[in-house]
């Protein structure tokens, strides 16, 4: 469904992201991670179509992330950080607003927003100003969170992929906080880490680090 190949994001002299690869299924849910720095952020504007690549390519869904952009954004949902709301309007204008920005067709139009609405919870609410509202954003670094929601994980670090692996991979009594600090310890430390890296061996490499 998304398919990342030999993505590089540079500023001038500073490379934020390096030759990254990897593949998120049909169906499966990614867990995309790394320390502060790591290129994370870069590498989700540019996978979003918010930003440019230097080189490499996006593709989502057979569709070009920039050749052809509005097509490939219109299957792609996105909640950044801050998330972009409309704080002056009403949460069901705003639904409708977006709705239609996506392209939702106008007998499928009620149907989709009662949907969101009822499986956001918001119909208690939907009539309200949206910032009038709290806003629920989960931002975590809680490995644990990642092992029981995700199917696969990528881990970069310093612009580039040091692991891409499916979690069923990960040996038994290692917790993938052990595999992820043993892989960005070897990517800063060791030569010869790359994204073909396995869950097996940075979890066998943790081991044999703490005798």
């Amino acid at each position: 469904m998304i398919e990342v190949k030999h993505l590089t994001k540079a500023y001038g002299g500073f490379v934020a992201v390096k030759d990254v690869s990897f593949k998120a299924e049909r169906g499966q849910i990614l867990g995309f991670l790394g320390p502060n720095g790591a290129g994370k952020t870069t590498t989700m504007r540019i996978i979003t179509g918010y930003m440019p690549a230097t080189s490499g390519t996006v593709v989502i869904n057979d569709l070009d992330i920039f050749a052809n952009s509005l097509e490939a954004r219109r299957l792609i949902g996105y909640l950044p950080e801050s998330p972009p709301l409309y704080s002056d309007m009403r949460v069901d204008a705003y639904l409708r607003f977006v709705a239609k920005l996506r392209g939702v067709r106008r007998s499928a139009l009620e149907p989709a927003i009662e949907h969101v609405t009822e499986v956001c919870g918001l119909q208690a609410v939907a009539h309200r100003i949206c910032g009038q509202l709290s806003t629920i954003v989960l931002s975590t670094h809680i490995l644990p969170e990642v092992s029981q929601i995700c199917d696969r994980v990528v881990i970069i670090n310093d612009g580039r992929v040091v692991l891409e692996e499916s979690l069923k991979a990960l040996p038994a009594g290692t917790s993938l906080e052990d595999v992820f600090l043993n892989a960005i310890a070897r990517e800063g430390h060791l030569e010869g880490i790359d994204g073909e890296e396995t869950l097996e061996e940075v979890g066998a490499g943790r081991s044999g680090e703490a005798g």
